[in-house]
């Protein structure tokens, strides 16, 4: 019930005897439904994914009475897939856009990496705590599928890190754990449990990359909350899938050029948390992987000599980052260290390979 007067009209329909046993016969099934969901979907882990599942379920509680802190809302743009969105009252949290696309963007917070202009990184910092703060004081109970999406949750504790990290005026020696207030992080906390519960897997051979970035969200939580029960969650997934979804000469078995740049992306990001985490066994594990999708990455790029590289849209493409948001990625820092490349390409204003070069002394793997 979004107000006090629809909770009052719906108790007055309840007095109606047809009404109210219709009423707990929906909710019934509702509930029903989103147990056989649940319990489907897990039947789909792979066992190793189980055993660590069954740890955090027993050991991490959700945080139901989290203390807000406050925030200071005010209006402001919004880059949603590559719209502008004049985001003006905290109303516009529950709005549904005609392209769904949309919706899911405003919920997963990639605008969080698509706000920075002119200004030094760190003056960023406030505004973005203020807007995560405002859609947890308005969202945080919701059951919006576009709110609950795996993949989405997933995006909102990747991106709220590396806003962090990025807004950060420290160069050396971030204190991780700090990096984020105490009642953002309660928030994240709960996420992590969520999507640790409703991971992507599908079935055999119908589960596809996302669980790698379900696997990359949750080391993100790791690191964030210093809780080991995530990094092992997060490594049996990369264990379990990472061979599968990728062919021995480093194609993302999907067939996407626009996601073999995606999916890569995921990768370089566990390897340097798993640098950051001082977690060798994730490092050396993901290291050959990373090698060879940087590899077919340089493949697809059409002309190295050009300012503005360009690739050839094979297969789907994501609406998440528009599609030069990561063209330079091979050339990137942390790419050129993998691949020992001394290649300099002129980075994109703001694109991800600008935004974490920005940072060196953070982001470099070695």
């Amino acid at each position: 019930m979004k107000n006090n007067l629809e909770f009052l009209n719906f108790i007055k329909h309840c007095l109606k005897p047809l009404f109210f046993i219709k009423t707990l016969f929906f909710i019934n099934q509702k509930i029903i439904y989103r147990l056989k969901s649940k319990i489907l979907n897990q039947n789909n882990y792979p066992q190793l994914v189980k055993k660590y599942l069954k740890n955090i379920n027993k050991n991490i509680n959700i945080n139901k009475n989290i203390n807000n802190e406050d925030y200071n809302f005010k209006s402001c743009n919004l880059v949603l897939c590559s719209d502008n969105f004049f985001f003006s009252d905290e109303l516009d949290w529950h709005k549904e856009f005609n392209d769904q696309e949309l919706t899911f963007a405003l919920h997963r917070w990639n605008w969080l990496l698509t706000c920075f202009d002119e200004e030094p990184l760190y003056l960023k910092r406030e505004w973005g705590v203020n807007m995560i703060r405002s859609w947890i004081a308005n969202m945080k109970d919701s059951d919006s599928r576009f709110t609950l999406h795996p993949y989405t949750v997933g995006e909102r504790i990747s991106n709220a890190f590396l806003f962090a990290t990025l807004t950060n005026e420290k160069e050396l020696k971030i204190n991780y754990t700090k990096i984020l207030p105490k009642d953002i992080k309660c928030s994240i906390n709960n996420m992590a449990i969520y999507l640790s519960n409703n991971l992507e897997y599908k079935g055999e051979g119908k589960t596809g990359n996302h669980v790698i970035n379900n696997s990359r969200a949750l080391l993100y939580a790791s690191v964030l909350l210093d809780n080991n029960l995530f990094t092992e969650l997060s490594f049996s997934i990369i264990k379990s899938s990472l061979p599968d979804l990728i062919s021995d000469d480093g194609f993302l078995r999907e067939g996407s050029s626009h996601y073999q740049f995606i999916f890569s992306r995921w990768v370089l990001e566990i390897i340097w948390l798993s640098k950051i985490s001082n977690n060798k066994e994730i490092y050396n594990f993901t290291l050959p992987f990373a090698k060879s999708l940087i590899k077919q990455c340089e493949f697809f790029i059409i002309d190295k000599a050009k300012e503005n590289l360009s690739i050839p849209l094979i297969g789907d493409i994501s609406p998440d980052f528009p599609v030069n948001w990561l063209t330079t990625l091979p050339f990137s820092l942390i790419g050129n260290e993998i691949t020992g490349s001394t290649d300099k390409i002129k980075h994109i204003k703001h694109d991800w390979s600008f935004l974490i070069s920005q940072k060196q002394s953070i982001f470099s793997i070695k």
